[in-house]
């Protein structure tokens, strides 16, 4: 949430239920991801994923304002050897439409600011990129599943040459997923899905369980993957002007629960 890229501070900071327990803080403040390294230790998280968005658009690449967390935070932060990172494709803005843009626009750049860091998440030597929207990412590489599946099998192959076995790609879903979707996904070479949030409705315990439940099954009887993801809401009243309910603590550690036993199944 940057003054002048993304709102700004005048936006939120008038409204007492949406604002964190520990305030307001600039996340591109390299002191500010120490502390969040610091919790972050000391609570057992591995790495830390964050948005990333091109802002180049069709041109030179350039760094993102609403990437600071990031390019101004983590990467000066002291400690930040101490927890990794991967990056979720903001892939809102239509950044490229063929693969030979992603290659010199996109890809190029992730090779050399990320993929050549020693702190980026490899899972079984496998760099780990998540995705925002699915038709943007199909767009991307010219707007077709043939197109895709042929821009993820160049970044399975060409990302060898950093010493890496391939890549993992999950897609980001916000509800109850139908096999078939997995069906389809797996075969394009994409590697499963991830709730980036249950939207407003997540506030609820049961509906987030239900997601997770469902799209376990799915992508199991899919050929593919389902990362449990747990969720507070969505209240949007800041930026939005619209408010909703979020989860309580009872009710989260809930979620949490159910989560380590579909993960016990797995």
């Amino acid at each position: 949430w940057r003054e002048g890229t993304h709102g700004g501070w005048q936006y939120i900071d008038g409204y007492d239920d949406i604002e964190p327990v520990i305030g307001y803080y600039d996340e591109g403040l390299p002191e500010v991801a120490d502390w969040e390294i610091k919790m972050m230790v000391e609570h057992g998280y591995d790495y830390q994923r964050f948005c990333w968005y091109h802002s180049g658009r069709y041109g030179a690449m350039k760094h993102s304002g609403l990437s600071s967390a990031l390019h101004d935070g983590y990467f000066n932060a002291k400690y930040s050897d101490l927890v990794d990172f991967c990056i979720m494709w903001e892939n809102s803005w239509q950044d490229v439409n063929s693969l030979d843009q992603f290659k010199e626009i996109i890809w190029n750049y992730w090779k050399e600011h990320f993929f050549n860091d020693d702190r980026y998440v490899r899972l079984d030597n496998k760099a780990l990129i998540t995705v925002w929207d699915y038709n943007a990412l199909m767009n991307a590489f010219g707007g077709t599943p043939e197109a895709l599946k042929a821009g993820i099998d160049f970044m399975n192959e060409d990302i060898k040459t950093l010493g890496y076995d391939g890549v993992i790609i999950l897609q980001q879903v916000q509800g109850e997923t139908g096999q078939g979707t997995y069906e389809h996904y797996s075969k394009l070479g994409l590697d499963g899905t991830y709730g980036y949030h249950w939207n407003v409705s997540g506030y609820n315990a049961d509906y987030q369980i239900k997601c997770n439940e469902t799209n376990a099954v799915n992508s199991a009887n899919g050929s593919s993957h389902h990362i449990p993801t747990i969720s507070v809401g969505f209240n949007n009243v800041g930026r939005g002007d619209t408010r909703h309910p979020v989860i309580t603590g009872e009710d989260h550690l809930k979620v949490a629960e159910n989560i380590k036993e579909i993960l016990s199944k797995s």
